[in-house]
């Protein structure tokens, strides 16, 4: 009987083996990146998700939408898009400050890239501001065709 609850044993790490990125993390190689905007208020509550763009049309009225105002002026960061895309992420609108979201590497592995991204919540009983905060990170890349995922910490 011991045999078979080694036999079982083993084959349950074999199996963990297949899903060691959600254990350890997403390996690969390294993507260059620069940090285009980044930022805990915004004039929207745009809502929580991950954004890709390639022209800078689409990301003119993301931005415009996101950051500037009518009492806050703004400029859209200059992308050059025939060489660059950009990524953006969004955590979403938020009762107080303390909140966070960064895009901390992209690496590429088999054929696809992956973003990780760093989220933060305020710990219970941290002092915070009493705002409304909406955290976003956008940063550019090397434009590329491979398929783009997002995995949270």
């Amino acid at each position: 009987m011991s045999g078979k609850l080694f036999a079982a044993f083993v084959m349950t790490l074999l199996l963990s083996g297949c899903i060691l990125d959600d254990v350890t993390g997403p390996s690969g190689t390294p993507v260059d990146f620069t940090e285009v905007d980044s930022g805990q208020y915004s004039k929207l509550s745009y809502p929580a998700d991950n954004y890709t763009f390639s022209d800078n049309v689409a990301f003119g009225a993301f931005y415009n939408e996101l950051v500037c105002s009518m009492f806050a002026p703004c400029t859209v960061p200059d992308v050059d898009f025939s060489t660059k895309m950009v990524l953006a992420v969004v955590m979403g609108e938020r009762t107080s400050g303390g909140y966070s979201i960064d895009i901390k590497e992209i690496l590429v592995k088999g054929g696809a890239l992956t973003v990780v991204v760093k989220s933060r919540s305020p710990a219970p009983g941290e002092i915070v501001t009493l705002a409304l905060t909406n955290p976003y990170d956008i940063v550019s890349i090397d434009r590329t065709e491979l398929p783009i995922g997002f995995y949270y910490e």
